[in-house]
């Protein structure tokens, strides 16, 4: 027997070559051994359910949560209508009033926010300029412990700074509000609670992440602030309480898997609530709460949400209706990778041809330039994966033979998970 718990978690994807998802990898191996594979979730990814609907899989469904406890009650915040000056803290009278309640009652309370971080921009008033990484085509981002401006691409680091660099006035302003920020208004607003962020900054400080959760499951701590970490399957018996301080940031990028991957986060954090003896109840901020993402995982509409994502993405042939092939190439010289394509583009469209895969691209990725390496993607998409690596294997041949881009790399992602 095989299981793979939460099997849409995106940890099961390694980015890095060579390449693989052990969710697939764990359903080869239970074919090759003869072996049960039992996939777990309670939002399980777009493939395991058009696999389901193909009869490739079995279904099987828990009709009640474990112990019979009742799912929590939620309520969705539309941040639009909220008084002016709220824009500043991001927090909703209905979620502080949450938060007090349960303070009150000696209960635990968890919020989510998809940002670390103090702020995510620095921006000037007067010159309308904001401080960029000198390797990536990002913003910096502002830290505490130590003050400091932080590129999340490259980890270049510099100084806080008090005067605009670029016209010198003392202007400067930090726009967002991340894990960090978050922290301190929570501590401004109830200084007698006890506090824990845990996000990739927290974790890398000794003891790391699990120290941060043994310690809040221990009740060292009344609130626990984070990013996805805190959206995993912890079980903490005394929250009550849960809060997605902005649903919008799940959503508001541009990728395929994006309302995907936010249904799957609201849905999964709302489950921390209510697990042990008394009744949860879950808060969601966002300025769109009609998106799917949202208003299905209110309603616990899971076969609604599914539905509508798998019809968008058949129209666009998108998985799972299509298998993607994603060639990520970077270079130091911007002019290298076009002078590149020139010569591999009309190759590699020929390949494509052959063998019935549609080639899009090359164009610049979301962050064009990171640790001062250009990037640029193209994109294979076709009905079967064999047809994917005929391909590929077709024109890696043809790469192998170029002469004159010895600054260029290459790397190959079948099956990505994003395409940022």
């Amino acid at each position: 027997l095989i299981i793979v718990d939460e099997e849409h978690d995106s940890s099961y994807k390694r980015d890095e070559s060579p390449c693989f998802n052990a969710r697939d990898l764990s359903v080869v191996r239970g074919k090759k051994e003869g072996a049960v594979v039992l996939l777990g979730s309670a939002t399980p990814s777009l493939e395991s359910v058009r696999n389901v609907k193909e009869k490739k899989y079995r279904y099987l469904t828990l009709t009640n949560r474990a112990y019979k406890k009742a799912l929590p009650a939620i309520k969705i915040v539309n941040l639009a209508e909220e008084e002016r000056g709220f824009s500043e803290t991001l927090l909703s009278s209905e979620l502080l009033n949450g938060l007090k309640e349960t303070l009150k009652r000696k209960e635990q309370a968890i919020l989510f926010l998809n940002r670390r971080g103090r702020a995510s921009i620095l921006f000037c008033k007067s010159c309308k300029k904001k401080l960029e990484c000198p390797n990536c085509s990002i913003s910096l981002t502002l830290h505490r412990d130590p003050a400091e401006l932080r590129c999340h691409y490259c980890d270049y680091k510099r100084k806080l700074l008090h005067h605009c660099p670029f016209c010198g006035n003392k202007s400067l302003k930090p726009i967002g509000v991340g894990t960090q920020r978050l922290e301190e208004m929570l501590h401004a607003l109830f200084p007698e609670a006890k506090l824990i962020r845990l996000d990739s900054d927290s974790a890398r400080k000794k003891g790391g992440g699990r120290s941060l959760l043994e310690r809040f499951r221990d009740r060292e701590g009344d609130i626990l602030i984070g990013t996805q970490m805190v959206t995993k399957g912890h079980d903490f018996p005394y929250v009550t309480f849960v809060g997605v301080v902005l649903a919008d940031q799940l959503f508001n990028f541009p990728d395929f898997r994006a309302s995907e991957r936010a249904y799957q986060s609201i849905v999964q954090v709302s489950g921390r609530a209510g697990r042990g003896n008394r009744a949860g109840k879950v808060i969601i901020q966002s300025y769109t709460p009609e998106h799917d993402a949202i208003s299905c995982a209110v309603s616990e509409d899971m076969h609604r949400f599914y539905r509508s994502e798998l019809e968008r993405r058949k129209a666009l042939h998108y998985p799972p209706y299509s298998r993607i092939a994603l060639l990520r190439f970077s270079s130091g010289k911007e002019a290298e990778l076009y002078a590149l394509f020139e010569e591999i583009v009309p190759k590699l469209q020929r390949s494509c041809l052959r063998f019935a895969v549609r080639l899009l691209g090359p164009a610049p990725a979301l962050v064009p330039k990171v640790a001062k390496r250009f990037r640029f993607h193209l994109i294979l998409k076709g009905d079967k994966v064999q047809n994917l690596q005929q391909a590929i294997e077709a024109f890696e041949e043809q790469w192998q033979n170029l002469k004159g881009f010895s600054g260029v790399r290459m790397k190959i992602d079948i099956d990505p998970l994003t395409l940022l």
